[in-house]
């Protein structure tokens, strides 16, 4: 019964720890640059890559609805306002996200879809 348990135990480490190698967080500091261009889509300043499309406030992209997309926008505002940096999630997984691992290789100007954003004030 042991022997059981530690292979069990074994492999519920190993696909924890698949899951977690096709996710990264960044650092955005929406009071270094935040944006909106004339389509919607809003742009933020991601450390270490430079100015990133996150999200459209009149249409869904990526999977990312514009409801959503306005929240995260105020979001990013109250982060300015605070001069706080905010964390994006990527899944390096999404087709989105152009096969981007790290947040050096995001680049810049380009629509990324982040699965997740945090602000700790």
């Amino acid at each position: 019964m042991k022997e059981w348990m530690l292979r069990a135990g074994a492999l519920g480490f190993c696909c924890c720890t698949v899951n977690a190698h096709a996710n990264f967080a960044c650092k955005a500091d929406p009071s270094a640059f935040l944006g909106i261009d004339a389509g919607g889509t809003v742009l933020v300043t991601v450390i270490g890559t430079g100015r990133v499309k996150v999200c459209n406030l009149e249409l869904e992209q990526g999977g990312i609805t514009a409801r959503t997309c306005a929240g995260w926008y105020s979001t990013f505002m109250t982060a300015r306002m605070a001069r706080t940096p905010v964390t994006l999630y990527f899944d390096e997984t999404n087709p989105n996200n152009g096969g981007s691992n790290s947040c050096t290789t995001l680049g810049e100007w380009t629509v990324r879809v982040p699965y997740y954003i945090e602000f700790q004030p």
